[in-house]
């Protein structure tokens, strides 16, 4: 088999794993799976010479390692942010020679490193940065002709964007706070204008639970 061949089946089993993450609420979660993920994808960038986009999952894999394992400090942090952007930028100019789409991607890591460091607090801004990243990524695999992982990345970002939007529709409606964690009964009877409605379903509920 060819490059080509083997570089789509690899960045398949890759962005299969990150695929599954879109629908995934909790950071560490995400995390896990996904530096599964870029070893695969690495794998593929060796496949189809993708070297600005292999330096770039590796990064992430160290990335992703720190945060699991709580070593990610602020120093840890900034000096993760210089390296994915310095390397990422080098590899471009150097190897890759100025691949527009290779600066694409390298900013979309940026940005999803910058939310994943700094947002704890903001789930539907983690799942609309992790769409904007997966369209990015989108582009440089099509441009580097692997189908299979551009195909992916763009359905990644597609279901990202939805569950982006359904948690804030959620969340403008008072079911759930910026965690994606659902509120309590109480929480929810404040964001309601109808009290009197609320205060007997109320009742309703708790009757069924005697």
């Amino acid at each position: 088999m060819n490059t080509h061949i083997w570089a789509n089946i690899f960045g398949a089993i890759g962005i299969g794993l990150i695929f599954i993450t879109a629908i995934f609420k909790n950071k560490n979660l995400v995390l896990s799976v996904q530096s599964f993920g870029h070893i695969f994808l690495g794998i593929s960038d060796i496949f189809s010479g993708a070297y600005a986009a292999l330096s770039q999952e590796i990064l992430c894999m160290i990335r992703d390692i720190g945060i699991i394992t709580k070593k990610a400090n602020l120093a840890f942090k900034i000096i993760i942010l210089l390296i994915i952007a310095g390397v990422g930028i080098t590899v471009n100019i150097i190897v890759d020679k100025c691949n527009i789409f290779g600066f694409f991607a390298v900013g979309g890591n940026i940005l999803f490193t910058i939310d994943i460091f700094f947002n704890n607090k903001n789930v539907i801004l983690f799942k609309l940065i992790s769409a904007i990243n997966s369209l990015l990524w989108m582009l440089l695999f099509l441009d580097y002709k692997v189908y299979t992982t551009a195909i992916a990345n763009g359905a990644s970002a597609v279901i990202n964007a939805f569950v982006a939007l359904y948690l804030l529709i959620r969340y403008k409606e008072g079911k759930i706070d910026r965690l994606g964690h659902r509120k309590s009964w109480d929480e929810e009877r404040k964001n309601h204008k109808d009290t009197e409605f609320d205060l007997s379903e109320k009742e309703d509920i708790d009757e069924l639970l005697k």
